[in-house]
């Protein structure tokens, strides 16, 4: 019988031996000769216990917890390049204009989302700098613990962020007054304040999505999904499976395939 998805499984062990060290692959790196240990798989897993002495493993025993993921379903959430695109426009304000009337480029590719903008920057004294962006990132489904419940959450995370910023002048502005000591300054300020502002931007991104793709009730999220669809929109999806409490208690027991 499989475990219905997010459930508890409770595995219970005892070895007599004396002189002996157990270890619980999959559970805790070393566990007491009698004991138990709450685990809550997201897919079959098969746990192992094995004793150690003078350098000799044994295995003990292990046990397969099945997960049925049938009553799971997907959750494509919105446009995904609109769903991006959104909170952009809507952040680069202030002393970041774009650039020549540009507009940004978002692009999509399995695990990945990349964002390329071509900005100009509001510096004192000097003319606005030309400022371009390439940044990309992740997404994993993260546990996070709950004030109100010990159950955690699983919220979206950025994941692999990666951000990289050029801030250029043209050559002439280097020969006005000044130049040579204020410009570098400002631009080397400019480069950090442009990275920073990108990096909030990606969070503000992955909370969007945490809202769009807001699991309905009696749900969790268990996985997310980036991808580029037939007309390069770009697929942003997260599996969303029952968060049922339940809790069940198995003695470890023998089983063909030792696998973690």
């Amino acid at each position: 019988m499989a475990l219905p998805y997010s459930s508890y499984h409770t595995h219970t062990w005892q070895a007599y031996s004396f002189g002996l060290s157990v270890n619980a692959n999959c559970i805790l790196a070393n566990v007491v000769r009698s004991g138990e240990q709450v685990v809550q798989p997201v897919n079959t897993t098969t746990y192992r216990l094995t004793a150690n002495a003078k350098g000799v493993s044994e295995l003990l025993g292990s046990v397969q917890v099945a997960v049925d993921r049938s009553s799971c379903q997907i959750n494509p959430g919105g446009n995904a390049l609109s769903t991006i695109q959104g909170p952009i426009y809507a952040n680069i304000t202030g002393d970041l204009s774009f650039r020549d009337g540009s507009s940004p480029v978002v692009t999509f590719s399995p695990g990945r989302i990349r964002i390329q903008l071509h900005l100009s920057k509001h510096i004192d004294v000097f003319p606005n700098p030309d400022v371009d962006i390439d940044a990309s990132f992740g997404l994993t489904v993260h546990n996070v613990a709950l004030q109100v419940t010990a159950i955690p959450d699983r919220v979206l995370e950025a994941t692999g962020e990666l951000i990289s910023v050029d801030i250029s002048e043209p050559e002439w502005v280097w020969l006005l007054p000044g130049a040579a000591l204020g410009l570098p300054i400002a631009l080397d300020g400019g480069k950090r304040d442009a990275h920073k502002k990108m990096h909030e931007l990606i969070q503000g991104i992955v909370e969007l999505l945490n809202f769009y793709h807001t699991p309905p009730n009696g749900f969790r999220r268990q996985s997310v999904r980036i991808d580029v669809d037939n007309n390069g929109a770009g697929i942003i999806e997260t599996t969303e499976c029952p968060s049922a409490v339940l809790q069940k208690s198995a003695a470890i027991a023998q089983v063909n395939t030792p696998q973690c």
